[in-house]
């Protein structure tokens, strides 16, 4: 198991989830398109951390209720709920920052569809999921994730998995894994109180128009946290955001940054360039991007529903 290239990502992920254990984030969507390596990527980075994961393949009330406590969720991908499935199931924040789920059950006396909420003992979510349903405050605080779907990231992948069967490929050995493992105990254990005294000059960072990008800020500062816990051994004020933490969390937050917290995503804004520069079809979006069908057909779809593209 391995992920090629998304450097940004295979750096972002594990620092995301502690942050799950510290409070500081509440849901982790990672999309893309079969095989782009979603599940390797968040299986990995569960693998470093000390804490429980609960693990689910498929959305059902029961599924989420039955099992011991975890730290996390960890959905897999799932197919797409529809109509009156998609109307079963949803994720909610609790009252104290925890998860539940609000599912719709049958009264067996009067035959009755009613609406249940129960918590599911976690902290947090994390999901390879391309549909999920969330309550709209849940969502609007979710850090979204895009993998590489380029044609050029494709070849790197067939190149690295000829390597494997060639018996070319090194791996990590366990021993230097365990490092790992032991360093992100030790960051996750007793982590200071950080505060960025110039967290008013992030401003112009958060350009979105929408709402929902109002928790952009807590979004950004959250992440910049993360950092300085996890650099607190190497600075001398562990308590204090430096510049450096600033630059760390730009550095490999970049993308899910403009997916988090702008009005359309980087994807999104490729679809307009390929429109503004003539395209009128799915297909020309294909031809533009080397992305699939139905990857651009989503795309085209959901900016019509942002009212950005006529259809």
């Amino acid at each position: 198991r391995f992920v090629v290239g998304e450097e940004e990502s295979k750096r972002l992920v594990p620092i995301l989830l502690a942050g799950v254990e510290l409070g500081l984030v509440d849901v982790l969507q990672v999309r893309g398109l079969p095989a782009t390596g979603k599940d390797c990527l968040i299986g990995l980075s569960c693998s470093l951390l000390p804490f429980k994961v609960k693990r689910r393949g498929y959305f059902t009330p029961g599924a989420l209720r039955y099992g011991e406590d975890a730290t996390l969720l960890y959905l897999q991908d799932a197919p797409k709920l529809d109509g009156e499935l998609g109307r079963q199931l949803r994720f909610l924040r609790g009252d104290d920052g925890g998860l539940v789920v609000e599912y719709a059950v049958k009264d067996p006396a009067s035959g009755l569809m009613t609406t249940k909420v129960q918590e599911i003992g976690v902290k947090g979510l994390v999901t390879t999921s391309n549909v999920l349903s969330t309550d709209p405050a849940l969502a609007s605080g979710a850090w979204l994730l895009d993998m590489d779907e380029s044609p050029v990231l494709n070849r790197r992948v067939k190149e690295a998995r000829l390597k494997v069967h060639a018996g070319v490929w090194e791996t990590v050995p366990e021993e230097e894994l365990q490092v790992w493992r032991e360093a992100c105990r030790l960051v996750l254990e007793n982590p200071p109180e950080v505060t960025i005294p110039w967290a008013q000059k992030l401003l112009p960072l958060l350009t979105g128009r929408r709402t929902a990008t109002r928790r952009s800020a807590d979004k950004i500062c959250s992440l910049i946290k993360l950092v300085a816990v996890f650099r607190r051994f190497q600075k001398e004020r562990p308590t204090i955001a430096d510049e450096v933490d600033l630059f760390i969390a730009l550095r490999i937050g970049r993308k899910a940054i403009m997916e988090s917290t702008g009005d359309l995503g980087a994807k999104e804004r490729a679809v307009m360039r390929c429109i503004q520069d003539g395209g009128a079809t799915v297909k020309d979006v294909c031809d533009a991007t080397g992305w699939g069908y139905s990857t651009c057909y989503e795309l085209s779809e959901g900016l019509v529903g942002k009212g950005v593209l006529a259809k």
